[in-house]
């Protein structure tokens, strides 16, 4: 098979529902709800033009890096940075017994001195909440691929990988089997997996495109808000938007 598109779904999963049969979640997306329906039509509308459709999932385990139940000092939303975890900062530092990671992993992780956005526990492998929500027609989807599922590393998308994953095909390397060109985006959360999937994908060479009409946020944006981000990744990272 050789198209020239494809349509990547960002992880439209239970977890980022706020409420369902299983309970109320913290890390909710603002207007999932209003997705669902035009993602499935555009799946839809790609593997009508023989283009390719993509689904990422988080899969993490239970003792990610990026978890704060993780942190004896740290709570959701809270950040961990570089000079933190170097200089053990502050003294009282300690990573719970719970986690698959220990201060070496942060520090090999950290080393470009950026900062980590502590989560609530969301996508636990192997439960419901790392499933896709039951709106979404999963038959329309030809290939899956699973994300994040190492506990030292966090990637908002699954261009480039660690050498331990290797036996993973990355997206780029999905995207070149196919001989695709341009790259659609859409999904969850636009602030988060969706602009890091795109900005990736163009650091690999393709094409990229968010449609604004299927992508929503963790912090709430408002239509101009939204506009004026999409307008940022153009102009620094070359996404464009539609």
């Amino acid at each position: 098979m050789q198209t020239d598109n494809a349509l990547i779904v960002v992880d439209y999963q239970n977890s980022f529902i706020p409420e369902n049969e299983w309970g109320t979640w913290e890390l909710w997306v603002e207007g999932w709800w209003l997705l669902a329906p035009r993602i499935n039509q555009l799946m839809q509308e790609t593997r009508q033009k023989w283009g390719l459709v993509i689904a990422t999932r988080d899969w993490h385990p239970q003792g990610h890096m990026s978890f704060a139940s993780n942190y004896a000092w740290k709570n959701p939303f809270d950040t961990v940075w570089w000079d933190e975890v170097m200089n053990n900062v502050p003294e009282k530092v300690r990573i719970e017994n719970s986690a698959d990671f220990n201060l070496t992993d942060l520090q090999i992780e950290f080393w470009a001195k950026w900062n980590q956005v502590l989560w609530p526990d969301h996508c636990v492998q192997e439960t419901a909440w790392a499933d896709y929500h039951k709106d979404l027609d999963i038959s329309q989807i030809d290939r899956h691929i699973l994300k994040w599922y190492d506990p030292k590393t966090e990637m908002y998308s699954w261009f480039f990988g660690r050498e331990d994953t290797l036996e993973w095909k990355t997206l780029t390397e999905i995207l070149k089997e196919f001989w695709v060109k341009t790259v659609r985006v859409i999904g969850l959360a636009t602030d988060y997996c969706v602009s890091s999937t795109a900005a990736d994908a163009v650091r690999n060479g393709f094409h990229t495109i968010i449609d604004r009409s299927a992508i929503a946020w963790v912090a709430i944006k408002s239509p101009e808000d939204t506009i004026k981000y999409l307008e940022e990744l153009r102009e620094k990272q070359s996404v464009e938007f539609e």
